[in-house]
């Protein structure tokens, strides 16, 4: 697991925090020891935390984190690094209704080489390969069904019985 530690101001003035991680990464957790660059920053007891913010798809994304003293700790999933590209968070301080932001900050996700959605060429070719045989094997059975069919069909109708047998019906 990679824990990425920062300082993060909850007075929203200077160049915000730059957090760069790859496209789908699941496996970390981020540090955040809280100040204030103007005031004092006293976090009562009671306190909540959360990590917010909107990804580059327009996305929002919203989860829970735990919080000690001065310190707010988000731990990663892969919908927080699904969007490639800067995408703008904050920590949200809730207590008693009221919220504090943190400045934004920006998770800066390196697209990933191999996208979730790619095509991976030696097995799922392989595969798409097989299915269209199949499709065809299918194809080729059911049309010799359908003309087994016709034969069936054409013999019933044509079938006479021979009036000549001895034993009746």
């Amino acid at each position: 697991m990679l824990t990425i530690t920062r300082d993060l101001n909850v007075y929203s003035s200077g160049m915000p925090q730059i957090i760069s991680l790859s496209q789908y990464d699941s496996d970390f957790q981020l540090v955040f020891n809280l100040y204030t660059s103007d005031g004092t920053l006293n976090i009562p007891s009671g306190t909540t935390a959360q990590i917010q913010g909107t990804k580059r798809d327009g996305n929002g994304y919203s989860a829970s984190a735990t919080i000690s003293g001065n310190t707010v700790t988000v731990t990663g999933d892969n919908q927080i690094t699904a969007c490639a590209g800067a995408n703008i968070f904050e920590i949200s301080l809730i207590n008693g209704g009221k919220v504090l932001n943190t400045i934004n900050f920006i998770m800066a996700i390196e697209r990933a080489a191999l996208d979730g959605d790619t095509i991976q060429s030696e097995t799922v070719l392989k595969e798409l390969q097989a299915i269209i045989d199949s499709a065809a094997t299918s194809t080729q059975a059911a049309q010799d069904a359908e003309d087994a069919a016709d034969r069936a069909e054409e013999a019933a109708r044509t079938f006479t019985i021979d009036p000549t047998l001895t034993q009746s019906g």
